[in-house]
Parts: structure tokens; C-alpha cells; sequence
């Protein structure tokens, strides 16, 4: 896990969903990713890798 210090920054992410026309829900249902992950990462909290695997 990481510690109070890292910065962890989803934006890049959010643009390119932008550009390529992708809503955040769209996202979600392609990758079965959960709500409560998407959650944390629209709130920029730290989402271990494993998860998003």
C-alpha cells in the first residue's frame, strides 16, 4: 500500500475517456471495474493494481 505522501492522479485517465468519447460508466461496464473502485478513483485514492487487474 502506499503511504500518506503518494499522490495518486487519475486525470490522465479522465481525458483520454474524454477523447475517445467514453463516459466513466462506460468504462466501468467494459472492465467490470466496481462502483466503489470507480468511486476511489474519481476521488483519486489509491486503487491497488491487483484490483484493476
Amino acid at each position: 500500500m502506499t503511504d500518506a505522501r503518494t499522490k495518486i492522479n487519475y486525470k490522465p485517465l479522465w481525458k483520454l475517456l474524454i477523447d475517445r468519447n467514453m463516459s466513466r460508466t462506460e468504462l466501468r461496464e467494459k472492465t467490470s471495474i466496481s462502483r466503489s473502485t470507480m468511486v476511489k478513483m474519481a476521488n483519486n485514492e489509491y486503487v491497488a493494481m491487483d484490483v484493476l487487474v
